[in-house]
């Protein structure tokens, strides 16, 4: 096997096993960077499409806390010099003395000073609720419901890019602290390793507090850091292999010379 030409599911395979390191180490930063990327990306979406069957009933769960309360009145009240319009006038809120009452086709919610008309599907009929000095929620459950599924809807995009950003910052100031603590902590101990293989192994070894992490996510609040410590366990396992004590010190720490 060519090391130079690794395929993504073979350094997947080789960073499931320490002594495959040696190869791993073989290959240039930039593509165990991409490696890395591609392996957030891929455990991202996983991740999503397990959160689908909780998103679908999302507006279910959310009926049905607020059917919990016996009363429940919210005041709209708002006042505006002119036309506020957000995420590219798919949002349009009118001032009070605004004599436009009819949505637009290309508009998914808009407040007027009576009423706030809402369609989050395009083709079907737009639905309002109706603004008095105050809206109790309650009596209106099944239309604030499924008001609210439909702006974290049209918010779901925004977060899913927000949160791929927080989790590559995240996991690479990680890769990034542990490889440097590795490499400081292996000289230190007169270990004979270069920086570029300890990034090279930290970065393929991340596979496992990632894709545990964003897999169980769906199910389990918390694994307790064992994507952590396998993580840890095995950059230090793949270090060992992949390094050695430095050459004038063999004969002290092996007895030869």
């Amino acid at each position: 096997m060519d090391s130079g030409k690794l395929r993504f599911k073979e350094r997947v395979l080789f960073s499931l096993i320490p002594d495959r390191y040696r190869i791993l180490t073989t290959q240039p930063v930039t593509k165990s960077i991409k490696h890395f990327l591609a392996v957030l990306l891929i455990s991202f979406i996983i991740m999503f499409l397990l959160f689908i069957p909780s998103i679908i009933s999302l507006k279910s769960d959310m009926k049905s806390e607020i059917s919990k309360f016996t009363l429940l009145n919210v005041s709209v009240d708002y006042d505006l010099t002119k036309s506020a319009t957000f995420l590219e006038n798919k949002i349009v809120i009118e001032p009070k003395d605004s004599n436009r009452t009819v949505m637009r086709e290309n508009e998914m919610i808009f407040m007027t000073k009576d009423e706030i008309v809402y369609n989050f599907a395009p083709g079907s009929d737009a639905k309002k609720i109706v603004k008095d000095k105050y809206v109790d929620l309650t009596a209106r459950k099944d239309d604030v419901s499924t008001f609210l599924f439909g702006i974290f809807m049209m918010m779901l995009p925004a977060v899913l890019i927000l949160g791929y950003l927080f989790l590559l910052i995240k996991f690479g100031l990680i890769i990034l602290l542990v490889t440097i603590f590795a490499f400081v902590i292996s000289r230190t101990i007169k270990f004979e390793v270069h920086f570029m293989d300890v990034l090279n192994i930290v970065l393929h070894a991340s596979i496992f507090m990632i894709f545990l992490e964003l897999v169980t996510k769906p199910f389990l609040n918390t694994i307790y850091y064992l994507n952590y410590l396998l993580f840890l366990i095995v950059v230090i396992m793949a270090i060992m292999k992949n390094g050695r004590i430095e050459r004038k010190y063999e004969g002290a720490q092996w007895g030869k010379r």
